[in-house]
């Protein structure tokens, strides 16, 4: 073997060099070493130990010559490494090269993969910051808080208030009845004004109205404490909100046509009514084909159809926007069809296709999908200028799933994945 040992002494690589021919001094790799191999060649005339035991046999060796022989060896065996190792050869000087230069090429192109990352990385971060900055300012158009059934307790309550409300008696008299009743006190002070001087009609009738609001308002009060509150708005579809203005434009029609009838009432109602039932048609046949929203040109026929039909939706007052603290524009009759409404509503078990508008405008704010009263599937956002802020996917009125999203000025700001309400953040991003 070719195991550690000591190194040979002077006088032992001077016999070591006699005896293989080689000058004392002498470089390793100018030795022949074949003939010390070679069995029987160990230049004292006897057999070497090592071609004894490449035939198996086992001479006896003292440790002078298994220090000597191993001495003889050692260059051997750095020799035998070097060439392994091609620390000699010209092959091996290519091959430690050609190293090198994979080794540096590997270098550079992990360096230009780390550069890459890092500018990508940069600018998608800075980018999904700008689109998340857009999708919060335009969360508030959108119907995430929309929730019906946050609404309709609160309307069955209102209706309640309503339905049950009487208006207190005013205590009214005659002047007769009046004298007669200061006679009996002896004409105490105050009798004369209140007998001679009687308040007028306007002020009577403003004195029933505010005892009556202040029952109102303690009624509702009491009962509305016993429900939610409800801070946010709640946001009507175009659809849904024609549909309550129908409702109450019948329901009042009702109620004209109770005795004694009122034929101005009745006819005004009849004409709004089929004013409503027309528009309603329009925005079914129009919305249904085009409920996605997407590829429509803005100055095209079809955006100006859409337009139109907005205005004239927008001409009749709809009621698009309701809020717990404008309880007071109710009445009974409308407090009762607000809560069917909703209950209709509620009960709808699949989506359907609609428009939205932005509150008290004509202006067109979303055309697409809903799901009781909240964006849910495939539809698009409009800014206030007719162009397309959002167009993909929505969820719980939040936009969610594959989507684009643009500037006022139609430049792309976010194309890909959104996750309820917020640009999907990729992973190389930082």
């Amino acid at each position: 073997s070719l195991g550690r040992h000591r190194m040979p002494t002077a006088e032992e690589q001077t016999w070591a060099g006699s005896a293989t021919g080689r000058k004392p001094g002498a470089k390793a790799e100018e030795t022949s070493w074949t003939s010390i191999l070679a069995p029987g060649n160990r230049g004292d005339g006897r057999t070497s130990w090592v071609s004894e035991r490449g035939k198996g046999a086992e001479p006896a060796v003292d440790d002078d010559e298994f220090e000597v022989e191993s001495a003889m060896l050692a260059p051997l065996a750095e020799l035998q490494d070097r060439k392994l190792t091609g620390g000699w050869s010209s092959g091996g000087r290519w091959r430690a090269a050609a190293r090198r230069k994979r080794n540096a090429a590997f270098v550079m192109g992990a360096g230009f993969v780390v550069v890459v990352f890092l500018i990508v990385g940069g600018t998608t971060n800075s980018r999904w910051a700008k689109a998340d900055s857009l999708c919060q300012t335009l969360d508030r158009d959108t119907t995430g808080s929309n929730d019906v059934t946050d609404w309709v307790p609160w309307a069955e309550t209102l209706s309640q208030v309503y339905l049950t409300h009487r208006a207190p008696a005013v205590p009214e008299h005659t002047p007769e009845e009046d004298a007669e009743e200061c006679a009996k006190s002896g004409w105490k002070a105050g009798c004369t004004r209140k007998v001679f001087h009687k308040p007028n009609q306007d002020e009577h009738e403003l004195a029933i109205i505010e005892a009556d609001r202040r029952a109102l308002e303690d009624a509702y009060r009491v009962a509305v404490s016993k429900v939610l509150p409800v801070e946010q708005e709640l946001r009507l579809p175009a659809g849904i909100a024609l549909s309550y203005k129908r409702a109450v434009a019948e329901a009042q029609k009702g109620v004209c046509e109770i005795a004694p009838k009122d034929p101005k009432c009745i006819a005004a109602r009849t004409v709004e009514v089929r004013a409503i039932s027309a528009l309603q048609a329009a925005l079914v046949r129009e919305v249904k084909p085009r409920a996605f929203g997407a590829g429509l040109d803005p100055k095209g026929a079809e955006m100006h159809t859409l337009r139109t039909l907005a205005r004239l939706i927008h001409e009749q007052d709809p009621v698009d926007t309701v809020t717990q603290n404008a309880w007071r524009n109710f009445n009974a009759i409308t407090a009762v069809v607000l809560r069917q409404t909703l209950q209709h509503v509620q009960e709808r078990a699949s989506g359907y296709q609609d428009m939205m508008l932005y509150p008290h405008s004509s202006n067109m704010l979303y055309l697409g999908r809903f799901q009781d009263l909240q964006f849910e599937g495939h539809g698009t956002l409009y800014y206030t200028n007719g162009k397309v802020a959002y167009t993909g996917g929505w969820k719980a009125g939040r936009m969610h799933g594959e989507g684009t999203l643009l500037h006022q000025d139609g430049s792309l700001v976010w194309e890909g994945s959104f996750d309820m309400g917020r640009p999907s953040q990729p992973w190389y991003s930082f």
